[in-house]
C-alpha cells in the first residue's frame, strides 16, 4: 500500500497537466517536435516541406487562412487540427513517416496551447543565469550547496535521502573514483582509525595530490579526444601521441584551469612564444585516425581529417553534432551547412598532405622532450643562470687577489722584461686542406667553421719573435659555436699528427724533432704520444663521455733539442686528422711556446700584450677602458670564472645532447597562405560548390558572435569557446566530470547538446555548477572536491523496494549510484592487485 501511494504521489507531483505547473516548452513540447516534426518542418532548408518551420517562434506563429497555432485556443489552431485528425492524408506526423504521437503528446500540444504556446530558445543555447540557492526545510543532511539542489528534487519527488555510506564503503569509493585503484588494507585501517571531523575531507585531499588521480581524470578526456597509440585503418602503424596524452595527466595533476586546457588544445601554436607543453597539447586535434593505404587519394584523407577535427572539436568542447551539417543543414538544431564549413575553415589550414609522410606520424610534426627531460632542462637552465652569475662575480671581490697578480706580474716585466708562462703565439695564416674555414682571432685562437670534411689536416704559420723554444703547448678549447660544445667540431676529436717546422724568410720549412708529448687527459690507448709518429693509426683522442668530453685540453710538445728561432722566422705547424673514424677534427685552438724545458700542465699562461701594456702603467692612472680590460682579463683568469664556465659547458653540451633525442610528435601548425574554404557537395572532397563563393571562417548565429576584431584562426575560435556568455562550453564540461562520479550526467547525453538530446535532470543545478565552475577560474579540482565531499555523492546506495519501483533509474539520486567500474579501470585493478 506504501509503495502504491508513493508511485501516485510521485506522478500527481510531475504531471505536465496539473493547474500549478506550466507546460515547460523546452522539457516538454521541444522533444516531442524534434523526434516528430523537425525533419520536415526544421533547421534544414532543403528537406522542409510545406514551407512550414517548427523550430522557431516566426514559424510556429506564421499566419495563413487556418493559422497554424492560436496562443489560447486549441480548437482554432492547424497544428492541434492536424496532429488529432482521423483522416490519414491529412493527420501529422503522415502515417508512412515511421513516427507516431502518443496520447500524452497529444495532450500535452493541446495543453501547451490552451496556455499561450510560449516558445523558447533551446535551453542549452541560452546563456545560463545564476539561479537561486534552495532552502530546503528540515535540512540536516547538505553539505554544501549542490546537496541543497538535489534535496529540493528529491523532496519534490516524495523520496527521501538516504545517509551516509560507512567509512569502508566511502574509502573504497573515493579512491576508486579519484584514482581508478582500490584502497590498500593500511589505507584503510588508518581511515577507519581516523575519528577526526575533517578525516574524509583529508583523504580526498591526500587522493587528489596522488599522481594517479591525473592518469584516472585523464582516462575519459583520452576517450573523448578519440586517443590512440596507432594510426587505425588497415596498416595501422604505431603513432608518437603519448606526449599529448602524458601532458593531459599532468594538466589534472596540475590542475590547469580548464579554459587554457581548451585554448592549448585548440591553438596553443598561435600563442605568443608558445611552450613546448602548449606545442604538444594541440595534438587533441591530430588524434584522428591517419590513413596510410595504398593507392588511397591524399587529398580526400585531408578532407576528411578536417571534418574529424570540425566535428570533435564542436562535440566534445560544445556537446553539439555539427556532423550532420556536412552534407545538408542540420534537421533538428539551428546548424546550416553554410555554418558547418565556417567551423571547418579553422581546420582547413593545416600544414599537412594527407599522407603518413613523418614515419607513423604524419606532418606537421615538432620535437619535443619527455616530461622528464622538461624537468631536466628547468634545472639546467636554472643552473646556468647561477653559473653565469658567477662568471659575473664583481670586480670588487677580486680586489685582494688581483692586487697580489697584478704585483706579481709587475714585478716579472721589471725584471726580465716579460711575463713568465706560456707565451700565446699569434698566427698569421691558418689553412684547411679539405675547405674548412680557419679565422684567427686577435689574440690567437684560432676558430674552424664552415665545410665539415670527413678527415681535415690544418696548417698554421706563426712569426715568432728571435729566441728559443723549448716546448710548444696545443690547447684544444671549447665553445658555444661548436657541436656538443667541443673541443672537436663535433665533441670528441683524434688528432693522428702533430708536425713542427720552422721557417726562416722565404725559405723552406725545415722539420724540428719533437721528443715527447704529455696531456691532461686521453682516451684508452689514444693517447698524445701517437701524434708523435705520422704513421701510426691511433692518434689523440680525448673522449669521457657524452658530456664530460666538454672540457678544454691541453697537450704540451717537447723539444729534441732547443730550437734557436732567428729573425723574421716562422713557425709552420701541421695538424693531421686521418683517423679511421670521420670528422673526428679540433674546432678551436690556440697555439703557445716556452723557451724552458721545465713547463709542465699547471705552467700558466702569460698576459697578453694589450694586458702587459696596460700593467707597466701605475694604476692611478688608467681610464675607464683600461680598468675594465684588466679586470675582466683577471676574472677570466680566476678559479671560480674557469670552474663555473667548466660546468656551464657541461650543462649546455648535455642541453644539446638532450635536444638531439628529442622525439617527433604531431601537432598543429597553420599554412603561411591558407586554404580556399567552400562548401563540399554531399561532403565529397572533389565537389567544391565554387558558385556559393568562398567561406569565411565563422560561427553559427544561434551561438554568440565572434568580438567584431576576431581575427580569422584557431585562436580566436578558442577563446570564443570560453567567453563567459557562451551557454555550452561551461555546461559541457562539469556534465562531463559529474557523470564521471555519478554513472550518468545531469544531461544524459554529454555528446548532444541539442534538440535530440536529453533534458537535464536538473537543470537549475547544472547551471548553477556551470557558473560557478567559470567563477572560481575554471578550477577543475574545486569542482571534484564540491562532489565528492557532497552528501549526495556520500549517500548509502541501499535502496527499498519502494525506491526502486518509484525512481529505478535513480535520476532524482536519493541514494548513491551503481554501475559497472570501466573495462579500463578493471584492468588497473588486476594489474595492481596481482603486484604489476
Amino acid at each position: 500500500m506504501k509503495a502504491e501511494l508513493l508511485a501516485i504521489l510521485s506522478i500527481a507531483i510531475t504531471s505536465p497537466l496539473m493547474a500549478q505547473d506550466r507546460i515547460d516548452f523546452n522539457r516538454q513540447i521541444r522533444p516531442i517536435l524534434s523526434e516528430n516534426c523537425f525533419q520536415c518542418h526544421g533547421p534544414d532548408a532543403n528537406a522542409r516541406q510545406a514551407d512550414l518551420r517548427l523550430d522557431l517562434a516566426d514559424g510556429i506563429s506564421g499566419s495563413g487562412d487556418t493559422p497554424i497555432i492560436v496562443a489560447g485556443k486549441p480548437g482554432k489552431s492547424e497544428l492541434i487540427a492536424r496532429i488529432t485528425s482521423k483522416d490519414p492524408d491529412l493527420v501529422m506526423p503522415p502515417t508512412d513517416s515511421n513516427r507516431d504521437l502518443s496520447d500524452n503528446d497529444k495532450r500535452l500540444l493541446e495543453q501547451w496551447v490552451k496556455e499561450g504556446a510560449e516558445f523558447s530558445k533551446h535551453w542549452s543555447l541560452i546563456t545560463p543565469s545564476e539561479p537561486e540557492v534552495p532552502t530546503v526545510k528540515r535540512d540536516r543532511w547538505s553539505r554544501n550547496n549542490l546537496d541543497r539542489f538535489i534535496l529540493r528534487r528529491i523532496r519534490e519527488h516524495g523520496l527521501t535521502e538516504s545517509d551516509s555510506a560507512d567509512k569502508e564503503t566511502l574509502i573504497r569509493r573515493v579512491t576508486l573514483d579519484l584514482t581508478g585503484l582500490p584502497p590498500t588494507l593500511e589505507e584503510i585501517d588508518t581511515f577507519l582509525a581516523d575519528a577526526s571531523a575533517r578525516a574524509y575531507e583529508n583523504l580526498v585531499t591526500r587522493l587528489m595530490n596522488s599522481v594517479r588521480y591525473g592518469e584516472h581524470m585523464a582516462w575519459n578526456w583520452l576517450e573523448a579526444s578519440r586517443y590512440s597509440d596507432t594510426n587505425g585503418y588497415q596498416g595501422d602503424r604505431t603513432r608518437t601521441m603519448h606526449y599529448w596524452r602524458d601532458w593531459v595527466v599532468r594538466s589534472f595533476n596540475n590542475n590547469q584551469p580548464y579554459d587554457t586546457f581548451v585554448v592549448d588544445q585548440l591553438a596553443g601554436d598561435l600563442l605568443k612564444n608558445p611552450t613546448d607543453d602548449q606545442l604538444v597539447a594541440t595534438g587533441f586535434n591530430r588524434n584522428h585516425p591517419l590513413n596510410g593505404e595504398g593507392g588511397r587519394i591524399a587529398e580526400e584523407n585531408r578532407v576528411e581529417y578536417v571534418f574529424d577535427r570540425t566535428e570533435t572539436t564542436s562535440t566534445v568542447f560544445m556537446g553539439l553534432t555539427v556532423g550532420c551539417a556536412r552534407c545538408h543543414d542540420h534537421k533538428y538544431d539551428p546548424i546550416t551547412q553554410r555554418e558547418y564549413y565556417q567551423l571547418y575553415a579553422y581546420f582547413n589550414s593545416i600544414a599537412e598532405s594527407g599522407r603518413v609522410d613523418a614515419g607513423g606520424n604524419a606532418n606537421p610534426v615538432a620535437k619535443v622532450p619527455s616530461y622528464e627531460q622538461q624537468q631536466r632542462i628547468v634545472e639546467l637552465n636554472k643552473d646556468n643562470k647561477s653559473l653565469h652569475t658567477q662568471r659575473a662575480e664583481p670586480f670588487e671581490s677580486l680586489a685582494d687577489a688581483r692586487t697580489v697578480w697584478m704585483d706579481t706580474i709587475g714585478e716579472q716585466v721589471k725584471t726580465t722584461g716579460r711575463a713568465d708562462g706560456w707565451q700565446v703565439q699569434i698566427p698569421s695564416a691558418a689553412s684547411s686542406s679539405d675547405g674548412a674555414t680557419m679565422h684567427i682571432e686577435p689574440l690567437g685562437k684560432v676558430v674552424v667553421s664552415g665545410t665539415f670534411p670527413k678527415h681535415d689536416d690544418y696548417t698554421v704559420t706563426i712569426p715568432h719573435s728571435a729566441g728559443t723554444i723549448s716546448a710548444i703547448r696545443l690547447e684544444a678549447l671549447t665553445s658555444e659555436t661548436l657541436g656538443f660544445q667541443g673541443p672537436g667540431r663535433k665533441a670528441n676529436f683524434n688528432l693522428t699528427s702533430f708536425e713542427v717546422g720552422l721557417k726562416v724568410g722565404d725559405g723552406k720549412s725545415v722539420p724540428v724533432k719533437l721528443a715527447r708529448a704529455i696531456s691532461d687527459h686521453h682516451e684508452s690507448d689514444f693517447t698524445i704520444s701517437n701524434t708523435l709518429d705520422p704513421a701510426a693509426e691511433t692518434g689523440w683522442g680525448v673522449f669521457v663521455d657524452e658530456i664530460q668530453t666538454a672540457q678544454d685540453r691541453t697537450g704540451i710538445y717537447y723539444l729534441d733539442q732547443p730550437l734557436t728561432v732567428p729573425e723574421n722566422a716562422s713557425l709552420v705547424i701541421t695538424m693531421r686528422h686521418r683517423f679511421r673514424f670521420e670528422q673526428h677534427l679540433i674546432g678551436t685552438f690556440r697555439i703557445s711556446t716556452s723557451d724552458s724545458e721545465a713547463v709542465n700542465l699547471d705552467t700558466p699562461t702569460a698576459p697578453p700584450q694589450p694586458i702587459l701594456d696596460v700593467l707597466v702603467i701605475p694604476a692611478q692612472d688608467w681610464n675607464k677602458e683600461q680598468r675594465e680590460l684588466v679586470f675582466k682579463y683577471h676574472r677570466r683568469q680566476s678559479p671560480q670564472y674557469r670552474a663555473a664556465t667548466r660546468q656551464l659547458r657541461f650543462n649546455l653540451c648535455e642541453l644539446e645532447r638532450m635536444q638531439g633525442k628529442f622525439a617527433d610528435t604531431m601537432v598543429m601548425r597553420d599554412l603561411d597562405n591558407p586554404r580556399e574554404t567552400h562548401i563540399l557537395t554531399l561532403g565529397k572532397y572533389d565537389a567544391p560548390q565554387r558558385d556559393n563563393g568562398l567561406i569565411s571562417h565563422g560561427v553559427p548565429a544561434s551561438l554568440p558572435p565572434l568580438p567584431e576584431d576576431a581575427s580569422p584562426d584557431r585562436l580566436s575560435l578558442a577563446n570564443w569557446l570560453v567567453t563567459p556568455s557562451h551557454p555550452l562550453t561551461a555546461r559541457v564540461a562539469v556534465n562531463r566530470i559529474w557523470q564521471q562520479f555519478f554513472g550518468v550526467g545531469l544531461v544524459e547525453s554529454p555528446e548532444d547538446f541539442g534538440a535530440q538530446g536529453k533534458q537535464p535532470s536538473h537543470p537549475e543545478l547544472l547551471d548553477w555548477l556551470a557558473i560557478d565552475f567559470q567563477e572560481s577560474g575554471w578550477d577543475n579540482k574545486r569542482l571534484v572536491r564540491q562532489i565528492v565531499t557532497s552528501a549526495t555523492y556520500r549517500q548509502s546506495a541501499l535502496v527499498t523496494n519502494e525506491v526502486q519501483e518509484s525512481d529505478p533509474q535513480n535520476i532524482w539520486l536519493s541514494r548513491a549510484p551503481r554501475y559497472r567500474l570501466p573495462a579500463h579501470v578493471i584492468r588497473d585493478q588486476a594489474l595492481y592487485l596481482s603486484g604489476l
